[in-house]
């Protein structure tokens, strides 16, 4: 499931994502924050110089962290990138075209409660059994549709396994 923290510059948005976060320890979440620089990278890093040679990304490794340096901008390539994380909760921070997305929005100029936001999150997570994705796109499904996919390929997958299993990720490529 997405949920996305819009509101002005300096209304908050980092602070209540940290203390959300606080609450969703059971969960697995990815935070996507968009940032107004043009590059994250420094000119003429190995990284950057990797990608300008054409590598589609460039990983840097260090002792406590990895950055991940793509050439990639679309907002929905982020997201298909997060899923191969298999998040429970995608964070979004600091986005303004998220019009098309199929999600839970956090306006900070309402001054909306941390609980309440969890509360929501916990309550949609059910509809959010089963989300698509194509092509980076997240695909909108209607509950029958939904509902349908989520059993017949859940159904499928514990006969072929011989039991249930917690999370299922299928990757159809061509």
């Amino acid at each position: 499931m997405i949920v996305v923290i819009h509101g002005p510059h300096n209304s908050g948005k980092t602070t209540f994502i940290e203390q959300l976060l606080k609450k969703l320890t059971k969960h697995r979440v990815v935070v996507i924050k968009n940032s107004s620089l043009t590059a994250l990278d420094k000119t003429n890093s190995d990284t950057s110089r990797y990608n300008k040679a054409g590598a589609v990304a460039s990983i840097l490794r260090a002792k406590n962290e990895t950055i991940l340096f793509i050439n990639e901008t679309d907002l929905h390539y982020s997201l298909s990138l997060a899923q191969k994380f298999n998040p429970d909760v995608i964070l979004l921070e600091g986005f303004k075209d998220f019009q098309d997305l199929d999600c839970l929005m956090v306006d900070m100029e309402q001054k909306m409660e941390v609980d309440k936001v969890y509360q929501n999150i916990i309550k949609m997570q059910e509809k959010h059994k089963i989300e698509i994705f194509a092509g980076g796109h997240h695909l909108l499904l209607n509950p029958f549709v939904r509902d349908l996919y989520y059993k017949t390929i859940k159904t499928m997958v514990s006969v072929l396994h011989e039991g249930e299993h917690q999370d299922i990720e299928i990757i159809i490529k061509g």
